[in-house]
């Protein structure tokens, strides 16, 4: 081997030695970040289980809102769903009303902050060998109700509907539906029941739904120690009729029409019956038992063949989007066929639209009868209807559609924050 290869030799063993001692260094710095890598994946992996347990807790919370219990009822469930998310008690803050937010101090809402804090694998490398998660949710009745129509009957058929049914939103039943002629809507609408649903669309039908809430039920307070103003009204000629406490009824003969003021009529005994009612300026009728809260004297809302019944709602007010109310403190519909309410409408062969409306708002009869009395009528009902039990004749047709005017107080339960 000549001086030149022997001196060639000792550079490329240099070489090899100085190009280890990089790849060593290199190993350090890669396996540091491989580290760091491994405890950032593992944390977010965390977060995202925490956001899920706190999501779930506060949508279980929230579920209580919506059936109106208190609040420590309302804890208490977000609590115990997020347990059933593998985070105990000790790691969950319940806020109802929230605290922080968009939504601080209302009540139609609960905060949750779910937190933990989790050993790291690598770390102690860098002194970290603990980092905190945290996630929070805010869930409540935010966003504007899906269903139009709440039949709140337990057994049997609660919507037991001859005629045709058209809707742009949904329909919810706590018993079970049948609905002779299908149901129209663009989209089709969802048709679920506690029962059975038979009638319904296709790949739109569910049965076996948990039991709902009454959505109003808290909502609505009830006049109570009010003096008569009005006794037995007899409209017998087109007459203008001013908001008060009507005592006996009010009665409209045929072909004659009533037009009400602005206001709440209350009709304690005697019940509604006609004729022609126009209330296009913020109305809100609530039929209830007579005076000394007598149901023997409660009489229901009765129409007949050749009547007309447009009322809207107020826009404001304690009875803001309440157009008709039938106090669930009168006499209770074992069936269908007991303290029915006759209603009726105007509507003509073309197919339903929205803007042509009787009622405009929330028709709230929890635990009486809805018909359409008429058996030519088409009924239009922009808002909700809430009934115990709803009919129709063969004829009748119901069109309902959501309240698209902002004034319907009526939400459902949403994840908001």
């Amino acid at each position: 081997m000549t001086k030149c290869e022997r001196s060639m030799g000792r550079r490329l063993k240099n070489r090899r030695g100085g190009m280890l001692l990089f790849v060593a260094v290199s190993m350090v710095g890669l396996l540091g970040l491989v580290a760091i890598a491994t405890d950032i994946g593992a944390a977010q992996r965390q977060r995202r289980i925490a956001q899920t347990a706190a999501d779930a807790a506060a949508i279980g919370g929230g579920r209580q809102i919506e059936r109106h219990q208190d609040s420590s009822t309302v804890a208490t469930y977000a609590l115990s769903s997020a347990q059933k998310n593998f985070f105990p008690n000790s790691e969950v803050t319940v806020f109802y009303p929230p605290q922080t937010g968009l939504h601080i101090g209302d009540l139609n809402y609960v905060e949750v902050v779910v937190g933990r804090r989790i050993k790291t694998l690598f770390g102690g490398m860098f002194n970290k060998d603990s980092i905190d998660i945290a996630a929070r949710a805010v869930a409540g009745m935010g966003s504007n109700a899906l269903y139009c129509v709440y039949n709140m009957a337990t057994s049997g058929n609660g919507i037991d509907w001859d005629g045709r049914m058209t809707t742009n939103c949904d329909v919810v039943g706590n018993a079970s539906i049948y609905l002779k002629k299908g149901i129209d809507g663009n989209p089709t609408p969802d048709v679920s029941a506690v029962g059975t649903v038979d009638g319904g669309g296709s790949g739109h039908t569910f049965s076996g739904i948990p039991p709902f809430p009454d959505p109003y039920a808290n909502l609505v307070t009830m006049p109570t120690d009010t003096a008569c103003q009005y006794n037995n009204v007899v409209v017998t000629k087109d007459t203008a009729l001013t908001p008060g406490v009507y005592c006996g009824g009010i009665r409209v003969n045929d072909n004659i029409k009533a037009t009400l003021d602005s206001g709440v009529y209350l009709v304690r005994g005697g019940g509604v019956r006609g004729g022609q009612f126009e209330a296009f300026n913020g109305v809100t009728i609530i039929n209830t038992n007579g005076p000394g809260n007598n149901p023997a004297t409660y009489a229901p809302f009765t129409m007949g063949n050749n009547c007309s019944f447009h009322v809207r709602a107020p826009s404001g007010g304690p009875y803001r989007g309440i157009a008709v109310v039938v106090d669930p403190a009168a006499p209770e519909s074992m069936d269908a066929t007991q303290y029915v309410n006759d209603f009726c409408g105007k509507g003509t062969n073309a197919p339903c639209i929205s803007t042509t409306v009787d009622i405009q708002g929330i028709a709230y009869l929890p635990k009486q009868a809805f018909r359409i009395g008429n058996s030519n009528a088409k009924l239009t009902i922009a808002g909700t209807l809430i009934a115990k039990y709803m009919t129709s004749h063969s004829g009748g047709e119901g069109c309902f559609f959501l309240d698209q005017s902002g004034n319907s107080p009526l939400k459902r339960l949403s994840l908001v924050e």
